[in-house]
């Protein structure tokens, strides 16, 4: 008579768990591999152990976690780190032939370090790798601003060029003849300074302006930007030619600038650019 058990030897026996069937009646109901006594069973035993399902879904949940983690490290440490946005002081300027502004980026996130590129369109304007801007004639012109660092952010500065005006000729009233009884001293007569010639134009041009746009050089530099009494006030850029020490920390060299915010002919926040390539935000006042 055949009969089936199972060994419940688990951890001990490898056949434990197994459906083992004696055939020979006067054998012992026992386990064929460590003799203990089989139980008995009539249908194949459903596998002792953990729930496959529940196993799968501890390992969801750990795959879930990791991820999770993963992110968080990502948006910590791992996020885009360079700049996203370019921003500039002026959008639109109005100019006169011969007149020489400055146009001062910023990115964002405030505080990257980035190397400035400017270029123009239309042959009416010169720009410089520091965006002092000069005009040449009159017209229309732009000029847009990239950065090395992310080559798909721009930003542009449209600009409207203008013939420059003289100053109107005074004008002298007819006087009535004098009687010799009552004739006044004249006035002295005063001299006129002469007038500087545009270097484009060759129409006379006022000299440098106390208020307004204008340059000012210095032994150590040129300033070219905002004037306040003649003295650098507002945004401006400062080119050094001889070595010029900023502060405890920093000493300008030769070609190197700096750019952003002057007061009472002194600079305050500004980003220094180093021949090197190195651009620094320092707050100097």
């Amino acid at each position: 008579m055949e009969r089936k058990g199972i060994c419940r030897n688990v951890g001990v026996c490898t056949m434990a768990g197994k459906v083992q069937v004696i055939t020979d009646d006067d054998a012992e109901f026992k386990c064929q591999e460590c003799g203990e006594e089989l139980e008995p069973c009539k249908e194949e035993p459903i596998p002792t152990g953990p729930d496959p399902k529940k196993k799968y879904i501890a390992i969801a949940c750990i795959v879930l976690l990791l991820a999770g983690i993963g992110f968080g490290i990502y948006k910590l440490f791992g996020g885009p780190k360079g700049p996203t946005a370019i921003k500039l002081d002026k959008k639109e300027l109005v100019m006169k032939v011969g007149e020489t502004q400055v146009i001062v980026p910023s990115v964002e996130p405030k505080g990257t370090k980035v190397t400035f590129i400017f270029k123009k369109k239309g042959n009416n304007v010169q720009v410089t790798s520091g965006g002092e801007v000069t005009a040449l004639k009159k017209g229309e012109a732009t000029i847009l601003v990239k950065c090395e660092e992310n080559p798909n952010l721009r930003a542009i500065c449209k600009i409207k060029i203008e013939e420059a005006t003289e100053p109107a000729p005074e004008e002298t009233e007819a006087k009535e003849p004098e009687t010799p009884a009552e004739e006044e001293p004249k006035a002295e007569e005063t001299k006129e300074e002469p007038k500087k010639k545009s270097p484009t134009t060759g129409t006379s041009m006022p000299t440098a302006p106390q208020n307004g746009m204008g340059t000012k050089v210095y032994s150590y530099g040129k300033y070219a930007g905002n004037l306040k009494n003649g003295q650098p006030d507002g945004t401006g850029k400062l080119t050094f030619t001889k070595s010029y020490q900023l502060n405890a920390q920093y000493t300008a060299q030769p070609g190197e600038y700096i750019q952003g915010v002057f007061e009472n002919g002194k600079p305050t926040f500004v980003t220094y650019y180093q021949n090197d390539g190195t651009v620094t935000k320092i707050k100097l006042r």
